[in-house]
């Protein structure tokens, strides 16, 4: 399928966390930007942040038809939209639900020939969790070959009772295997997955309470009293700039349809961010240990997710997480001060 390198582009999930990043990135490549939100304060926040970007509204994803008011004249598609509900009691299906819903709906407007007729390449934001649960302190590499099945089966077993950071993990499988489930038969345009890591980086979401987010803020605990021991295993953390440069460049380069891409840097412990955290705030409670055989003791029983296919394909290297860490600790201290 040929590569897309300029036109529309749809963007769900505008004014989250990656989807801002995404917009941004668009826009200094060219690309026409259609914004995708929930309502029209989100949607202002948006067009206000990023003057080319037009926004759309779309309440609720998983409503048939959801998208086909929106998708007219697109040329591709970035889908970041995912529900993110770790605190659902109910069965797994009100978690994985909409989520494949979604999917399903969007790529039904964007197959329509009256409606999505312009598209030519289809982007998904899924997550490394579609690949590998959380660390079990067994080292093991992980890549794309890999499919989260064991957690999958894991939440259907335990139905209702499953955590909601179960639940969420088996909905980030089953969305992106409809997404290819899609690509069986033989479409118009075609589709690339991304998987990313935990993802880190300064945010621009809206967030009327100037909150971190939710793994952002898991790395910022670290500057006063914490949740997370130094034992605690982050997932192979990427920066966020490195998230929205992949997907953006997956648009573009014609080989990528019907690939899966890993994006994810090496492992990072609550020691690595305690060390940094007791520069940056030295009555840090988290007292962090130095001791190198301690540190490498760590990395050897790290889960190790291979993100190296994304780096050859788009032609980038990622950014060190430590630069990316320092940049949380410059915010919180800088909103300390303030």
């Amino acid at each position: 399928m040929p590569a897309v390198d300029s036109g529309l582009v749809l963007v769900t999930g505008a004014s989250g966390f990656l989807g801002t990043y995404v917009v941004k990135e668009l826009l200094q490549r060219g690309y026409g930007v259609r914004a995708v939100v929930r309502d029209t304060v989100k949607g202002e926040y948006v067009q206000n942040k990023f003057p080319g970007a037009k926004y759309a509204i779309v309440k609720d994803m998983a409503e048939p038809g959801a998208y086909d008011h929106v998708i007219k004249g697109i040329d591709a598609v970035v889908h970041v939209a995912s529900p993110l509900d770790f605190d659902n009691t109910g069965g797994p299906e009100a978690v994985i639900g909409p989520a494949v819903f979604g999917v399903e709906n969007l790529l039904k407007a964007a197959s329509d020939p009256a409606l999505g007729g312009n598209v030519k390449r289809f982007v998904q934001i899924s997550s490394f969790a579609a690949i590998a649960g959380l660390p079990d302190g067994h080292a093991k590499t992980l890549t794309e070959e890999q499919w989260n099945d064991a957690d999958l089966n894991k939440t259907y077993e335990l139905g209702a009772a499953a955590p909601g950071a179960l639940k969420y993990v088996a909905s980030k499988v089953e969305a992106e295997r409809a997404f290819w489930k899609w690509f069986e038969e033989k479409r118009a345009f075609d589709g690339v997955t991304i998987l990313p890591g935990m993802i880190l980086g300064t945010p621009m979401e809206y967030s009327p309470s100037g909150q971190l987010g939710l793994t952002n803020g898991w790395v910022a605990a670290f500057a006063g009293p914490s949740n997370f021991g130094i034992d605690f295993e982050f997932w192979s953390p990427v920066g966020i700039n490195d998230v929205a440069f992949a997907t953006v460049s997956a648009l573009s380069k014609p080989d990528a349809g019907g690939e899966r891409y890993l994006l994810a840097g090496p492992p990072l412990f609550g020691n690595d961010v305690a060390i940094l955290a007791e520069e940056y705030f030295p009555s840090a409670p988290t007292k962090p240990n130095r001791d190198p055989a301690f540190r490498d003791a760590q990395k050897a029983r790290a889960s190790k997710f291979d993100g190296s296919k994304a780096e050859k394909a788009f032609g980038f290297k990622y950014r060190p997480t430590e630069d990316v860490v320092r940049e949380l600790f410059d915010l919180v201290k800088e909103r300390q001060v303030a």
